[in-house]
């Protein structure tokens, strides 16, 4: 070589071929010795992978198997050639996916690798190469769309659908991704729901912890923690449930929402052991039709039950099992033969209080409104008085009575109808004198 050329290009190298190399210099006093003698393999670029799969199976992942290439480089499918598998992450379909921008880069020494926490729904594409001591071989690419797996035939069904009462709910489902000892599954309940003395009375997946939200525990993907959660821990080393398998799960002490109608969707989730991950989940577990609940030891009662009188009529019940709002409504119906023109007030006592209600009379119905701002306790005995209603004028009974109990917006919360009616008697004159006459002549 010229004096000054110190780098020279072999072509026409058998690919694969194991060559030596020496070098050695020449002056006017003839050669020197050979320096740096080395072993060099002929490489050519590497050929694809082969059946690279792309596959969307697991929450917010995407497995990328492939098999290595039939060429490597070295004219052979030999792993030692292979520096890396180079995967690049790109967003959008293969065809217009730009790898320049990859949103990640992987570098992995053996086939295959689980792409973990994509975003939800987002289109994915997937750009696999051979690294060789040559350099990057052809690409082979797919794509995928990162998902949730649903739960599987999810259910709440309730003890009871009566409004206010205190009910089971058992929520059963299939898994469709394994779940490991310490994963939790979350159930939310929709508002108005009352859960402080929730708590498990049976289930089928082995010992388990339960407690409800406190505001800081993490309640999967992209979920904001809600007092309306029920968090459950597999404790223990319990063998993993594997997909498919069926989960049952039971609460107690539950409390119904306020009103009738229907109850809202419930959502169940499985996640991860941190509380971070979503695992599995179904948002949409159809809820039940809520109905009005009677009045507990509803009781009417007048203070005079002679007939005409003007007097006050009370009824006495126990306070439904959730506490009563603000602007609760009361309607009380009596029998038509009542008299109601002479009402002039109506008040609810409870606990050694009383509070005025804003008091409307109309037909045979009475409605008073609860305006205070304080909530009615729950369980506490009740009365309600209405002062100045007359008996009826003949006599037997108030006949039938009944009371409702509503919402703010006129939504039916309780309600007791054809509760026993009062005796009516006819009162007994006062200071009565027999005067007989002298009639004789």
């Amino acid at each position: 070589l010229p004096e000054a050329q110190t780098l020279i290009v072999l072509s026409d190298v058998i690919e694969g071929c194991t060559y030596m190399f020496r070098v050695r210099g020449q002056n006017e006093g003839g050669y020197g010795e050979y320096q740096n003698s080395s072993e060099v393999r002929a490489l050519s670029l590497a050929t694809a992978v082969r059946n690279l799969r792309a596959t969307a199976d697991r929450a917010l992942q995407v497995n990328l198997t492939w098999q290595i290439p039939t060429n490597t480089g070295d004219g052979t499918s030999s792993p030692s050639t292979v520096e890396a598998y180079e995967v690049d992450v790109a967003l959008g379909p293969v065809g217009t996916a730009d790898f320049s921008a990859a949103v990640r880069k992987y570098s992995t020494k053996t086939p295959g690798m689980l792409v973990k926490l994509l975003e939800l729904d987002v289109l994915y594409s997937f750009r696999v190469r051979v690294r060789n001591l040559a350099g990057f071989g052809a690409e082979d690419k797919q794509s995928a769309t990162a998902i949730i797996p649903p739960l599987l035939d999810a259910s709440a069904n309730p003890s009871s659908n009566l409004s206010g009462a205190d009910i089971s709910v058992e929520f059963s489902f299939r898994l469709s991704t394994a779940l490991d000892a310490q994963d939790r599954i979350v159930v939310r309940f929709p508002a108005n729901f009352i859960l402080q003395s929730a708590a498990v009375l049976d289930s089928d997946i082995g010992d388990v912890v339960m407690a409800v939200s406190d505001g800081e525990k993490l309640c999967g993907y992209r979920c904001v923690p809600s007092i309306n959660d029920i968090f459950v821990t597999r404790q223990g080393a319990g063998q993993v449930m594997s997909a498919r398998s069926n989960v049952r799960l039971r609460f107690q002490g539950v409390v119904n929402r306020r009103w009738e109608g229907a109850s809202g969707v419930f959502q169940v989730q499985t996640i991860d052991a941190r509380g971070n991950y979503t695992i599995d989940r179904d948002l949409n577990v159809a809820g039940y039709a809520l109905v009005a609940g009677p009045f507990a030891g509803l009781v009417a009662s007048l203070e005079r039950t002679n007939t005409g009188e003007v007097t006050d009529f009370k009824l006495t019940f126990r306070s439904p099992r959730n506490p009563v709002p603000p602007k609760t409504i009361f309607v009380v119906t009596v029998g038509s033969e009542m008299i109601l023109r002479d009402v002039t007030g109506m008040t609810i006592s409870f606990g050694g209080r009383s509070s005025p209600l804003e008091v409307s009379v109309k037909d045979s119905s009475i409605t008073g409104i609860h305006r205070a701002d304080a909530e009615i306790p729950r369980n506490a005995t009740l009365v309600i008085t209405v002062t100045s209603i007359r008996n009826r004028i003949t006599r037997g009974n108030t006949g039938s009575v009944g009371l409702k109990m509503l919402t703010e917006l006129e939504a039916l919360m309780d309600s007791s109808t054809n509760v026993e009616p009062v005796p009516i008697s006819a009162g007994k004159l006062m200071d009565a004198t027999l005067m007989i006459a002298d009639y004789r002549a």
